[in-house]
């Protein structure tokens, strides 16, 4: 059993897959069941780093630490002593300077003109370098994993066979107003509900004919490549949303009127009226959602804040180094 103090601090993050909340004094991670579910994959731990493996996992917890303790005290000095304490034992575990780590986020170093300052974050900024750093590294970790599993997996040159098999089911999110996360979320889903009908019901009833299979032919009429391409083609709602992250003067405005006049007559893309508090509305599988565009832009281009990037580069543990070495 591992265990990590946090100083009595409850904690508030979306990730590992969860909502981790109220954990007080003592964070307890059972190392046991990640250690056999790596065994069970073939890995082997003799080679891997994984105590480092480990200490990410806690980071990132302590990351979400950082971003409730900025939203009671904002950027203050307050909220920088008490972030400098949860630094003290993030930068033990990743190998990084405290003082150094805890300016990179509050008060990064920025080039103006010739010379370079110290330039102070607000609540929102310092969030945004929080969250993004975070997501940075469990992302970079995660396919770390995947690729080492894939690897170790691997029977092409060797006798017998081993096969991972995930079902997943489609789970559309609709709630009254609908963020860049959830049109992210209803995407993937469109397209998994999209392969389920065509093996189902394309694929299995060409099967039947191959077959010789008296079979009359039948549409269902589940054909979700109108919305597919809706947010995903060329000049498509991401495409759209990626060329307005190239203007520096873009704004949410600005996105949305480029939205509403590119596809005011999609089949699958309604322009609700003045009056609601949605921008657009999108006709998916599973039913109208309505979104709305604030805060895509940011969110698209999810900048990562160098001055930690760097630091972390510079970690003297080679695995915490080797995550963000590509950033």
């Amino acid at each position: 059993m591992c265990k990590i103090h946090f100083l009595g601090l409850n904690f508030l993050f979306f990730a590992l897959g969860a909502i981790l909340v109220g954990l007080s004094l003592w964070l307890r991670f059972d190392d046991s069941f990640v250690t056999k579910a790596l065994t069970t994959v073939r890995l082997d731990l003799k080679n891997l780093p994984t105590e480092s493996f480990y200490w990410i996992l806690y980071v990132v917890i302590a990351f979400g630490a950082v971003l409730l303790i900025l939203g009671f005290l904002g950027c203050c000095g307050s909220a920088f002593e008490v972030i400098c304490v949860i630094g003290l034992k993030v930068c033990h575990l990743l190998s990084l300077p405290v003082i150094e780590l805890t300016k990179a986020f509050l008060r990064p170093r920025i080039r103006v003109g010739r010379e370079f300052v110290n330039k102070a974050q607000n609540k929102k900024q310092a969030e945004f370098a929080v969250e993004a750093i975070a997501k940075a590294s469990y992302e970079r970790m995660f396919k770390w994993l995947v690729n080492r599993i894939n690897k170790s997996l691997d029977r092409t040159h060797r006798q017998g066979a081993s096969f991972i098999g995930i079902l997943d089911i489609a789970g559309f999110e609709i709630f009254e107003l609908n963020t860049f996360e959830k049109l992210c979320i209803n995407f993937t889903n469109e397209k998994l509900q999209q392969l389920f009908n065509n093996t189902m019901f394309v694929i299995e009833q060409e099967e039947y004919q191959r077959e010789g299979i008296e079979w009359q032919f039948i549409d269902f009429g589940l054909d979700l490549q109108p919305t597919i391409d809706l947010i995903e083609k060329p000049m498509g709602l991401l495409a759209l949303l990626d060329e307005q992250c190239l203007f520096p003067k873009a704004t949410y405005k600005i996105l949305v009127e480029k939205l509403h006049r590119t596809h005011n007559k999609h089949p699958k893309f309604i322009v609700p009226d003045m009056r609601a508090k949605s921008d657009f509305a999108v006709v998916h599988y599973a039913g109208r959602v309505d979104y709305s565009a604030d805060q895509w832009l940011m969110k698209n281009m999810d900048p990562l804040n160098e001055n930690v990037v760097a630091l972390m580069q510079a970690s003297t543990d080679p695995f915490v180094g080797s995550i963000l070495e590509r950033c």
